[in-house]
């Protein structure tokens, strides 16, 4: 279960309350008593900033003041990811530059008031003596292979497969080659594994899922396993099996959440990488799914920097943010393997977000900040003026994974010892400004708000305890920057040229995909008709 449908605190009971009728009395279940918890001795707030705190916690996670100490654990006290963003709901008013990545590393009250009555923390700059390459080594791999044996039934390792771009990768593989594609998926037995990437299927691909279904064990095999555990947590026999079976490897997993506990992400992200470098050795090739967040947001210099695919580290913040951080150093573990003669390939990916084809989103569409930005949008008709000249990233998964696909399986030189990274974002990016005209076309009023209108908005929203949530998903940012950083420019201008070559090209993000969009947000009831253009409900 993610961590917050885990109960915070659990009460002994004898036997469960029944009504007259001999139903669950829930109304009559006893309360937890925080009394408990303030018997021993606690050191309460010693200034203004924990005693607001303090306010706030009590709030958020229902226990009396009285029993909260200043150097009680957040997580401890029964917090988790959303009861942070809920926090950092209730203190907008209060200007503080505090974000999910300080709960996580704070934790406590007295640390996080400290930061807050420092000001604004900069940003401590990496330790680039802790990299190996500051930029992608050349390979030393031997003469180009052939990648006809693609149309052979050459053996492909998949992981990520019940993930968003991982099951697309699948559709891509299994309706363009005649590879045998295995399946690398957690499960309590192979029957659970099996199960999730059937219900994926149906997900995503109804009117072909007839079709998929029957080429399990033929073209499909599911190999129930977990990447960070030594051999994926095989039996020595079924890894050599695999291992014998397996000439190419695509690595799409990875826990893409953009807060949480580092470790969770070193594991899922790093120690997995290294599982699959292993199994990878000298003998198969890897291509290896990251992303574009790697350039970071900021970078430290006078002028502007820009990121290109022969770039790595350029001084970028990609300490903060843990998802960031943990990619950034699987991409130097690949680096490292590539230094010792492994074969692979990196494909840095952008913002994906529906299919162009019919407006489909992932499963778990509201854990997506992007999409909760965007329904913010429509759901309060409202933008900021400072913000109608930035640019806006469109990557549908469909034209993304058939991208990545095309390239793995093309007989351009993908085997390059220098040109081995892809960017793989759609550069036709679309301004705000243009966004807004486009959806008012489609019958979505939007208007413009000055900055202090804008501002002001937001503070009456947190203030309001029926649409806080509203603006939760607007909090996963990061730690503000200095002068001294500046904004980083994303290039994938190589990328495209080699995109040219077999025939692919980025689609324009237009009238009709945006209505595909919004239409996807309204059926799968992520914005529902009566939530669209409640700001006047909110201002008057």
């Amino acid at each position: 279960l993610p961590s917050y449908m885990v109960p915070a605190h659990f009460v002994k009971m004898d036997a469960l309350p029944l009504t007259i009728n001999g139903k669950f009395d829930t109304k009559s279940l006893p309360k937890w008593n925080s009394a408990v918890q303030a018997s021993v001795e606690r050191i309460g707030p010693r200034n203004e900033t924990e005693k607001k705190l303090v306010t706030i916690w009590s709030s958020v996670l229902g226990i009396e003041q009285s029993a909260i100490d200043v150097h009680d654990n957040f997580f401890e006290l029964g917090g988790h990811s959303m009861k942070i963003m809920e926090t950092l709901v209730k203190t907008l008013s209060e200007g503080w530059n505090v974000t999910i990545k300080d709960y996580y590393e704070l934790q406590t009250i007295s640390k996080i008031a400290k930061k807050i009555d420092n000001g604004t923390s900069i940003y401590a700059q990496s330790n680039k003596s802790q990299l190996q390459f500051l930029k992608p080594p050349k390979k030393r791999v031997g003469p180009k292979k052939s990648h006809q044996t693609f149309d052979q039934g050459i053996g492909v390792l998949l992981t990520g497969v019940t993930g968003y771009l991982g099951i697309h990768l699948l559709e891509q593989l299994l309706d363009t080659t005649k590879c045998k594609v295995y399946c690398l998926i957690r499960g309590r037995d192979e029957e659970e594994a099996q199960l999730r990437l059937l219900k994926n299927l149906w997900f995503y691909f109804k009117d072909k899922f007839t079709k998929y279904e029957a080429l399990i064990n033929e073209r499909i095999f599911i190999v129930n396993g977990d990447l960070a555990e030594k051999r994926f947590g095989l039996n020595e026999d079924m890894y050599v099996t695999l291992h014998k079976n397996i000439k190419t490897v695509i690595h799409a997993a990875a826990l893409t959440k953009h807060f949480g506990d580092y470790a969770d992400f070193e594991r899922a992200n790093v120690k997995s990488l290294k599982e699959i470098l292993i199994f990878v050795g000298n003998d198969k090739k890897l291509h290896y799914i990251s992303t574009m967040s790697v350039s970071g947001q900021f970078a430290l210099g006078e002028e502007k920097k820009v990121f290109r695919e022969n770039d790595f580290y350029i001084e970028q913040n990609y300490e903060d943010n843990v998802y960031v951080k943990s990619k950034f150093l699987a991409e130097h573990e690949v680096f490292k393997a590539i230094s010792k003669g492994v074969n692979a390939n990196i494909y840095r990916v952008g913002n994906l977000t529906n299919r162009y084809s019919d407006g489909q989103h992932q499963v778990n569409i509201i854990d997506n900040a992007f999409m909760s930005r965007l329904k913010f949008v429509l759901q309060y008709g409202v933008v900021s003026n400072s913000l109608l000249s930035s640019k806006v990233e469109f990557t549908p998964v469909d034209y993304c994974s058939n991208a990545i696909i095309r390239l793995v399986t093309s007989n351009i030189d993908t085997d390059n010892v220098q040109d081995y990274i892809f960017h793989m974002y759609n550069h036709q990016k679309l301004e705000l400004k243009d966004m807004v005209e486009i959806f008012k076309q489609i019958g979505h009023s939007i208007e413009v708000l000055g900055d202090s209108e804008y501002q002001q908005l937001m503070l009456k929203i947190s203030q309001d305890e029926n649409r806080q949530e509203d603006i939760q998903m607007l909090m996963v940012s990061g730690e503000k920057m200095d002068d001294r950083y500046k904004v980083v420019k994303l290039d994938s201008i190589r990328t495209q040229k080699e995109l040219e070559i077999i025939d692919f090209g980025w689609p324009e993000i237009n009238i009709e995909y945006l209505q595909k969009v919004v239409e996807y947000m309204n059926s799968s009831g992520f914005l529902l008709p009566d939530e669209l253009g409640i700001l006047h409900a909110v201002t008057k």
